[in-house]
């Protein structure tokens, strides 16, 4: 789904996407508290993550490839 747009959904795939981000916000994160204070959903953890690997996985030439095929390049 990653690689589609929002508005190629349909109505059943948009509402199933949009429960599933819901469902991360309402779970309580799993990261280290002492760590991550500002971690305090399964999203954060999301967010968290993605930022710690940003530099390992876009800063490869496969993550570049991976990234151009995502953001449409």
């Amino acid at each position: 789904m990653a690689d589609r747009l929002r508005g190629d959904l349909s109505k059943p795939d948009r509402k199933a996407y949009l429960d599933a981000v819901v469902c991360l916000f309402n779970k309580p994160s799993k990261l280290d508290s002492k760590q991550f204070p500002g971690a305090k959903s399964r999203y954060d953890d999301f967010v968290v993550v993605h930022m710690n690997q940003t530099l390992t996985i876009h800063g490869t030439v496969r993550g570049r490839t991976t990234a151009r095929r995502w953001n449409g390049h």
